[in-house]
């Protein structure tokens, strides 16, 4: 599997939320809009389809992380999609709120139990003892890191949050010793995956994560879980898509008490 699967989503509407009116907005854009059957499309048809030409689509297709189309197309699988869409049985509005509602409460109780203050506050001081600070993350957690990003600013601190195109990447290319690298990963399945190319990467290293693979241990320098329990596959997306909104507004709260210059 290609690392740069698991950023896919937040390459391709990258580029259309940029809004220039390019070759690669309009491969991008014909390629969202038959996301469901990538698989079955020739390079002609999106030469066709996009109007542009076969040396666009391999410059696009390297550009975000790709030898060729052909391995492009192979990386659409399930694993590019919010998980808690995957695997949903879709129900009413209402059964949906009480389930949800009951979900919910179970999580962050869950997190209460796992995550002290103790450890919200050893995050949070190490986010503010390094300098240069990247936040690793998937599809699925990247608009919580980036609300999280922003609310630093209220305490003058500036991170980076990397949620695509990893083994591209200029921040993760610029790293070095006196880097904080803190990589997020609901389910460990990101995490596995990065797992020998984050080996490789400097830096001090924190997982945040609710699975609880020993292989792990070997790359990070600290591991929290947000769970009590070994989570392997987040099937109803409640970790994954409330649990890091509760733990990195946790982590924000602390950070912003600690740290906000005082007036």
């Amino acid at each position: 599997m290609n690392i740069n699967n698991f950023g896919l989503l937040n390459t391709l509407f990258g580029i259309i939320n940029n809004g220039e009116q390019d070759n690669d907005y309009a491969v991008a854009a014909f390629l969202l809009r038959n996301i469901d059957r990538v698989q079955d499309l020739s390079v002609n048809e999106v030469i066709d389809q996009a109007y542009t030409t076969r040396s666009a689509v391999r410059r696009f297709c390297q550009r975000i992380g790709y030898d060729n189309f052909s391995q492009f197309k192979q990386s659409i699988t399930q694993i590019i999609f919010p998980s808690n869409l995957t695997y949903r049985q879709f129900s009413t509005i209402h059964d949906y709120r009480k389930q949800r509602s009951f979900e919910i409460q179970t999580m962050v109780d869950d997190i209460n139990t796992v995550m002290t203050d103790e450890q919200i506050g050893e995050i949070a001081t190490l986010l503010h003892q390094y300098e240069r600070v990247i936040l690793v993350c998937a599809n699925n957690s990247s608009g919580d890191l980036v609300r999280f990003q922003q609310e630093l600013l209220f305490a003058n601190k500036i991170v980076s949050v990397v949620s695509d195109i990893y083994t591209a990447n200029n921040s993760l290319n610029a790293v070095d010793e006196e880097t904080l690298l803190l990589l997020v990963s609901t389910s460990g399945t990101f995490a596995l995956e990065a797992n020998q190319w984050l080996q490789s990467l400097p830096g001090h290293k924190i997982l945040i994560t609710g699975n609880t693979d020993p292989r792990f241990k070997q790359t990070y320098d600290q591991i929290y879980w947000i769970s009590q329990q070994h989570i392997e596959n987040d099937f109803s997306g409640v970790y994954g898509k409330y649990g890091m909104t509760y733990l990195f507004d946790l982590i924000a709260e602390y950070y912003l008490f600690q740290f906000m210059p005082k007036k």
